[in-house]
């Protein structure tokens, strides 16, 4: 798929760990996620709830960010946007008002440590942190701010290689959780990553079947990724790990704003270009016109999911196994 040729050597001298093995916890990462104890943070979210919210990641939880976002806004109906520390540190957007979330993994990079100094010096409403590793040298800044919410985790797997995959599974579900505690939510979360990812089909159906969808794309050095809101956070990912490890070319669009304009670079380079369409059920008929109307000569792959939270996690899931 990628431009490597021999993946385990490029695993080898990048990724640090085989990737294969991190998709292989990722059913262990999901139950514990499903049934740690989240009180205090469902109570932090319950708080947060009380105004906008700006998520602050970056690499793999840039993903996490943009999830939350759709999780706060889809609970709360408040605005939210996702932001990498850079953002954040040069935004001239008054804070006060606003609840600040820091998501990351190891909680350790300076980006994460110096955009934390900085939110907490511009004194936003609310201001706190996931992490899932405890004892984090961000963890120790934000013991020292009153009022910050600390919220720390310990995987039950090693931690993630070069990208992020079981620690970002983890951050997404325990969000999700969170913010479907209180009120109890209908769209609650499958109780096995199976049942989420490919219900009906074994793991080697699944596989096989993926695979199968996808083929095509890989033949060309360009895909084109289409999404909508529930997918989005898929698509960011998928841009994400093809870009920082080297896979290939991914270019964003959501369904109508490809129709601005974003369609023309198909139709000077179609012959290098292939479609992957990211739809939930209220997308399905917009990307399914806005295929046909698709040169027949373009690779397209179709994966669907459900609408709301389950639909999201999902696409979260076919996208590391689709960078796989």
């Amino acid at each position: 798929m990628g431009v490597w040729s021999d993946r385990a050597e490029y695993e080898r001298q990048y990724v640090g760990k085989p990737y294969d093995s991190e998709l292989g916890d990722l059913p262990r990462t999901y139950e514990w996620a499903r049934t740690v104890d989240i009180d205090a943070l469902a109570a932090s979210i319950r708080r947060y709830a009380e105004v906008p919210l700006v998520a602050v990641g970056s690499g793999g939880s840039l993903t996490s960010a943009y999830f939350a976002c759709l999780l706060h806004s889809l609970y709360t109906g408040r605005l939210a946007r996702p932001m990498t520390p850079y953002e954040l540190v040069g935004s001239p957007v008054h804070l006060g008002g606003l609840g600040v979330l820091f998501l990351t993994a190891r909680g350790g990079n300076p980006d994460i440590l110096d955009s934390f100094d900085i939110a907490v010096r511009r004194v936003p409403r609310r201001i706190g942190l996931l992490c899932t590793r405890t004892g984090s040298p961000l963890v120790t800044r934000a013991a020292d701010v009153a009022g910050a919410e600390i919220h720390e985790f310990d995987l039950p797997t090693v931690k993630d290689g070069f990208l992020a995959t079981n620690s970002l599974l983890a951050t997404s579900v325990l969000l999700a959780r969170a913010y479907q505690l209180d009120p109890p939510s209908s769209d609650s979360l499958a109780s096995r990553f199976e049942e989420l990812v490919h219900p009906g089909q074994s793991g080697q159906e699944f596989h096989a079947d993926l695979s199968h969808r996808c083929r095509a794309l890989w033949d060309r050095p360009t895909t084109l990724v289409l999404h909508g809101q529930t997918t989005q956070p898929a698509a960011i990912d998928l841009e994400s790990k093809f870009t920082e490890a080297a896979l290939g070319h991914l270019q964003l669009a959501d369904y109508r704003n490809f129709a601005h304009g974003r369609y023309h670079w198909l139709a000077k380079h179609g012959e290098g270009c292939a479609v992957l369409s990211l739809a939930s059920a209220d997308d399905v008929d917009l990307a399914e016109k806005t295929l046909g109307l698709l040169p027949g000569n373009i690779p397209k792959a179709r994966l669907q999911v459900e609408n709301g939270v389950s639909g999201s996690l999902k696409a979260l899931a076919l996208s590391l196994f689709i960078a796989g």
